[in-house]
């Protein structure tokens, strides 16, 4: 929470998609078969898509949780959040 990008899951790590078609698209990706990629992004439907219209996929190695979530919280709420987190 504090630092977000200190240790992200690979099943959380960021992606920016490029197609051949011009789109940039980014998120995580929640399904990979031979010939498809789908990514979940925040605010937006899932999308999927195809393999063979990609020019290039990066791995940002940035999760999506937002920087600085912190500093909306009193300490005792992110103390309260934390101990949610670690079912406490």
């Amino acid at each position: 929470i504090l630092d977000p990008n200190a240790a992200v899951e690979e099943r959380y790590r960021n992606f920016s998609i490029s197609t051949k078609d011009a789109r940039d698209l980014t998120g995580i990706i929640i399904a990979e078969t031979p010939t498809t990629l789908t990514l979940r992004a925040p605010n937006r439907p899932d999308e999927t898509v195809l393999r063979a219209d990609l020019k290039e996929l990066t791995a940002s190695g940035l999760s999506l949780m937002p920087e600085n979530l912190e500093a909306a919280f009193t300490p005792q709420r992110l103390a309260d959040l934390i101990a949610f987190v670690l079912g406490q």
